[in-house]
Parts: structure tokens; sequence; C-alpha cells
């Protein structure tokens, strides 16, 4: 049972008589990569905001390195949370917006070019901020977490936006961040292909209701498994695998093989049968196919 940095205990939001946290529980163990998936609208980025410190829980409790009540503030100076849109001083440079972060906090200055170098940003670039690109900023912003000495990273939907080379150099950054800096991340974000590349552990939200937790080990265990089939006669394949109690169906001129198999015997079977297999394909259930199971069964 590793160190639980962040925990939450039936944490509730109320806007209008209506709990947009809906009594969430959870906890982000030292070293996760936690993922916190769920549709717009799901209580993401209202949980994060309640965790940061900008709103407060209409009910319920949360706990920052063990810390509770009055000590939360405390404890979020070993955080650092990006929700929303970056913010920065606009008429500065990278480097300006870093150094001016770093004499707030009473460090050095110099060391600015460093954290701009981590995040594969220029330091020596008289570009302004108003002028970053969104995925420039995005590594700014945690360039600024890096300057605090952040020990656990709150990232309200980091990709949203990018283009695909985007989305990948902030996912490396946050893979280095985390494996070479011991930077704990939660995430959150509803593009679950890129999600399910990073985490090591996943919540579920819907509705402002947290209806599973599981890690990555977990999830892949639950999740589905089967093989696509092309074979010469797909007719007589799939009367072969249903007598052989294996569950199939003929889908867009191929055989959809629902669960594990043993692939040796199964073409040595067919084979046997006078079906020549021309292609056979593993297929896995995506994260997107595990969540919508998810939020199917809470609906």
């Amino acid at each position: 049972m590793g160190e639980i940095l962040f925990q939450t205990h039936a944490l509730c939001k109320n806007y209008n008589g209506k709990n947009v946290v809906d009594n969430v529980s959870l906890a982000v163990k030292k070293g996760d990569i936690y993922g916190f998936v769920g549709l717009n609208g799901a209580g993401k980025t209202t949980l994060m905001r309640m965790a940061a410190g900008l709103i407060r829980p209409t009910a319920g409790s949360l706990s920052l390195f063990g810390a509770t009540g009055d000590k939360l503030d405390e404890a979020r100076r070993k955080t650092a949370s990006i929700i929303e849109n970056p913010v920065f001083y606009p008429s500065m440079s990278g480097r300006e917006n870093v150094a001016a972060y770093l004499g707030l906090l009473g460090k050095d200055k110099t060391k600015a070019a460093e954290y701009l170098r981590t995040v594969r940003l220029d330091p020596q670039s008289p570009k302004k901020a108003r002028s970053f690109s969104l995925g420039m900023k995005q590594r700014l912003s945690i360039a600024m977490a890096l300057a605090a000495d952040a020990e656990l990273l709150f990232l309200d939907e980091p990709t949203n936006g990018l283009d695909p080379e985007g989305m990948y150099e902030i996912r490396e950054l946050l893979k280095y961040l985390n494996k070479e800096r011991g930077v704990t991340i939660f995430i959150s974000s509803h593009i679950l292909s890129e999600l399910e590349k990073l985490a090591t552990t996943y919540g579920f939200i819907h509705y402002g209701r947290l209806i599973k937790e599981a890690t990555l080990h977990e999830i892949e265990a639950s999740m589905y498994k089967g093989y696509i089939l092309e074979a010469t006669d797909n007719a007589l394949a799939h009367k072969i695998m249903s007598d052989a109690g294996v569950a199939s169906n003929i889908i867009d001129g191929t055989l959809a093989i629902k669960g594990d198999i043993n692939v040796s015997e199964a073409v040595a079977k067919l084979s046997g049968a006078g079906v020549a297999v021309l292609s056979l394909t593993a297929k896995h259930a995506e994260l997107e196919d595990y969540f919508r199971n998810l939020i199917g069964g809470a609906q």
C-alpha cells in the first residue's frame, strides 16, 4: 500500500441545489499517474478546483499529503495546478515569466533557463507568451510547476485542443516528470485514446459520482479480448468455432471471435476441415469501450 498524497472522502459540491460533485471518495498514491475520466460536465474540473483551494466543498473532506482542514494551505505548497486555461504575463517571454514566478517564490531566478530546457522551450527565445501556441503554453505552465518543486501536479485536460504532435510532446513530458522527477500526476481528460497511453490508475466519474476506481492492470485484465479471422469459408469457420464452444459472429465479411483462444489449435481445427485461414488478428478493447460499458451500466 503506497503513500496516499491526495484523498477525498464523500466530497460534494452543490450549485443551485444540484451536486456537481456527488459523494466522491478517491485516493491518489505517490508515483501514480491518476487518470480522472469523465464526459464534459461530469465534475472533473470542479473536483480539481476544490483540491487547489479555489472553491470550498459543500460537504465531505479532502486531504493532501495527510493534511486536512487548516493545514491544507501549507500542504498545497507541494502541489501545482493547471486548471482550465494556463495564464501568464502576455508581454513577457517564457524565461521572463518563469523568472518572475521564481522571484515570487523567493528562489533563484537564474534557474528559469533550466526549467524551460526541461520542457523543451528555448530559454533564449524573445517570443512573448501572447504569441505562444497552445502546446507551448502548456509546456510553459509545466515549467512553472517544476519551478515550484511540485510533488503533486493537477492537470485539467492538458491535451485538449492540441494537434497529434502536441499531444505526443505533452504525454512524453509527463512520463518524464513521473519517472525521472518522481512527480505524482492527477490528470483529467475525455480524450481516452491519449490517457490510456499514460495513466497507471483510473477514476471514472459520471454525473458527479465516482463509479469506478481501478489500476491499469485491473482494467486490462477485465477488458474484452478477441480475434478477427478471415478464412476461405467464413460460414463454415463460424460453424466449426461454434461447435467447439467458441463465441463468434460474421461481421463485414470476417469472423469476429470473442474471448481468448488457443490460436494453433483453432488454425489446425479449421485446416483439418478444409478451411484455410487467410488472416488472424488479435483485438483488444480500448479504454473508451471500458468507459462506455461503465456509464451504460450507471445509466
